[in-house]
C-alpha cells in the first residue's frame, strides 16, 4: 500500500437488490504493474437504465483503501490512472469493486488480484522459468526453477499467490533450486492467474529477504476438474469405467481412467480397490481431462441403498404405532422402503436434534442403518426439510445517508426514509467519529453525508461505537 498517496476510508453499506447495476468486469491494465510506469484501475458496469441510474463505482484495495472511479468516455466504463513510483516494493493486491445506483442500492462485489513487479536488490534471487506471463493447461506439471543464491542463508522461501490474493510461503532446503507442482494441484485449486517469487531465509525464524522479481503465470481449464455421476460400465482390463452424469446442464458419458496412484474411497474414508467398484455406484471424481478421457486422481464412492447402508428419499407415510416410515426412493426395485425407527435411532434436522413425532409426511430424509429382510433398521435419520431457524438478530452495522440530525440529543438519522428504512443512531462521549481526513467532531457532520456506524442495538436505537462519514459521491 506504500505506493498510494491517497488514503480514503470505506463508507459503503449492505448489498442491494437484483435491480441494482452490476459489475461485469474489473481489473488493472496492465495486469502486472511495473515501477515508473502508468497503470489503470477500471470497472465495466451493466445497467438496465442506460447508466443514468449509476451513482458511482467504488473500488477497495485489500478492504482498506477506497477509490471512487470517475466515468470514462466509453459508456459503462469507469477508470482511474496512476504512475507507479520507482521505489515500490514487490507485492500482490486484491481489488473489491462495487457500483451504487441513485436509490443507494449496492451491487454484489467483484474481486480481482494484481501484482506490482517492484525493484529488487542487486543480491536478489534470479528466476529461470517459467517466464513471466506463461500459459499452462490444467493437468500439466509446472516446474519452477531459479539460479543458486551464493551468499550464506538458511533456506529458500518459495512464495505462491492464489487468484484471490492469498499468499502461501513454502520453505525449501538451501540446496534446492527447483520445485515441481503436479497437474492435479490445479484441479484442487482452480484456473486463473497466479504469481510466484523466490527469496531466502537468512536465519531460521527470521523474515525472508533478497526476493526475486514477481512473475505471473496463468492456468487454463476448458473442462471440469470434478465430475459426478453413476457408473454404468466397468472394464477391469483397462482400469476404466464409464460415468453417466451431467456437465453444463447436458447429460454425458465420460470414460474415467484409474491408475495405481488413484485414491478410491467411500464417503466415510474406507479405502477401496478397483475391483470393489460396482455398476450403479455413484462416483465423485477429481482429476483432469486428457482429450475425452478423465484421468482420476481421486474417486469417492456412494453405493446404492441395497445392499448398501445409506439412502435418501421422501417420507410418504408414517406408522406412529410401530415407529415406521415409508420412504420413497428413486432406486429401481426399491421405490418404497420401510424404515424401522427404534429408541436407539439418532434423529437430527438441519437445526438440531428431533424426535420421531417431529417427522412429517413430505419431509426429505437421509437414512443410515442396515437391512433386516425387507425392513431397513435405521441407526441415524437426518431430516433435510424441518422447520426453518428463527431470523437472525439485526446486524450491528447501520449504513446509508444522513437525513436528519438531532444536535441536542446527539442522534443521527441514517437510511432511506422514502423506503421506510431510517435508523436512529445515538452518539455518545465514547463514540469515535471519523472522516476521510481523520477524526472529526459531531458539529462537522451534516445532512446529506454518507455514513456507516458500528455498534449495538438498544431497543429501536442503535448505540454507535464508531462512525465513518463521507460526502456523497
Amino acid at each position: 500500500m506504500k505506493f498510494l498517496t491517497i488514503f480514503l476510508t470505506a463508507v459503503f453499506f449492505a448489498a442491494g437488490s437484483l435491480a441494482a447495476p452490476q459489475i461485469i468486469s474489473s481489473g488493472v491494465e496492465p495486469v502486472t504493474v511495473q515501477p515508473g510506469e502508468s497503470f489503470t484501475l477500471y470497472a465495466e458496469v451493466a445497467s438496465s437504465e442506460g447508466f443514468a441510474d449509476v451513482l458511482g463505482v467504488a473500488m477497495f484495495l485489500d478492504d482498506m483503501y477506497l477509490l471512487i472511479l470517475p466515468e470514462s468516455d466509453i459508456p459503462g466504463r469507469y477508470e482511474i490512472s496512476f504512475v507507479m513510483p520507482e521505489n515500490v516494493d514487490t507485492a500482490t493486491f486484491t481489488l473489491n469493486t462495487m457500483v451504487a445506483d441513485a436509490e443507494l442500492q449496492i451491487s454484489d462485489p467483484y474481486y480481482f488480484s494484481f501484482a506490482i513487479n517492484g525493484k529488487s536488490a542487486e543480491n536478489c534471487v534470479l528466476l529461470i522459468e517459467p517466464e513471466d506471463g506463461a500459459q499452462f493447461d490444467c493437468g500439466a506439471d509446472i516446474t519452477f526453477s531459479w539460479e543458486p543464491y551464493s551468499d550464506g542463508f538458511a533456506a529458500y522461501a518459495f512464495a505462491f499467490y492464489l487468484p484471490n490474493g492469498a499468499e502461501i510461503v513454502v520453505p525449501l532446503p538451501d540446496t534446492q533450486t527447483e520445485l515441481t507442482l503436479p497437474g492435479a494441484a490445479w484441479h484442487a485449486l482452480r484456473p486463473g492467474d497466479y504469481f510466484w517469487k523466490v527469496g531466502v531465509f537468512p536465519e531460521r525464524g527470521e523474515a525472508p529477504e533478497a526476493w526475486s522479481e514477481l512473475r505471473l503465470f496463468t492456468v487454463n481449464c476448458d473442462k471440469p476438474s470434478r465430475i459426478f455421476g453413476m457408473i454404468i460400465e466397468i472394464d477391469p482390463e483397462t482400469l476404466t469405467f464409464v460415468l453417466q452424469g451431467k456437465w453444463r446442464d447436458q447429460q454425458n458419458q465420460t470414460v474415467v481412467q484409474v491408475t495405481n496412484d488413484t485414491v478410491i474411497q467411500t464417503r466415510d474414508g474406507q479405502t477401496l480397490s478397483f475391483d470393489d467398484l460396482m455398476i450403479q455406484d455413484f462416483a465423485f471424481c477429481i482429476g483432469y481431462y486428457d482429450d475425452d478421457t478423465f484421468n482420476a486422481a481421486r474417486v469417492m464412492i456412494k453405493s446404492p441403498p441395497n445392499p448398501g447402508i445409506v439412502f435418501n428419499g421422501l417420507v410418504n407415510d408414517i406408522n406412529s404405532d410401530e415407529y415406521k416410515l415409508i420412504v420413497e426412493t428413486r432406486r429401481p426395485g426399491f421405490e418404497a422402503v420401510v424404515v424401522q425407527v427404534t429408541d436407539d435411532t439418532v434423529i437430527k434436522g438441519r437445526h438440531g436434534p428431533m424426535s420421531f413425532d417431529d417427522i412429517e409426511i413430505g419431509n426429505r430424509v437421509l437414512v443410515k442403518g442396515e437391512w433386516t429382510e425387507d425392513t431397513f433398521l435405521a441407526h441415524k435419520v437426518f431430516v433435510r426439510s424441518d422447520a426453518p431457524p428463527p431470523p437472525p438478530p439485526p446486524p450491528p452495522i447501520v449504513a446509508g445517508m444522513i437525513h436528519e440530525i438531532d444536535s441536542e440529543n446527539l442522534v443521527l438519522f441514517i437510511g432511506r426514509p422514502n423506503h421506510g428504512e431510517t435508523t436512529a443512531v445515538q452518539i455518545t462521549d465514547d463514540t469515535e467519529l471519523l472522516s476521510r481526513e481523520g477524526p472529526i467532531s459531531f458539529d462537522e457532520i451534516s445532512v446529506g453525508m454518507m455514513a456507516k456506524a458500528w455498534g449495538d442495538w438498544d431497543g429501536d436505537t442503535f448505540i454507535a461505537d464508531r462512525v465513518f462519514v463521507n460526502p456523497r459521491p
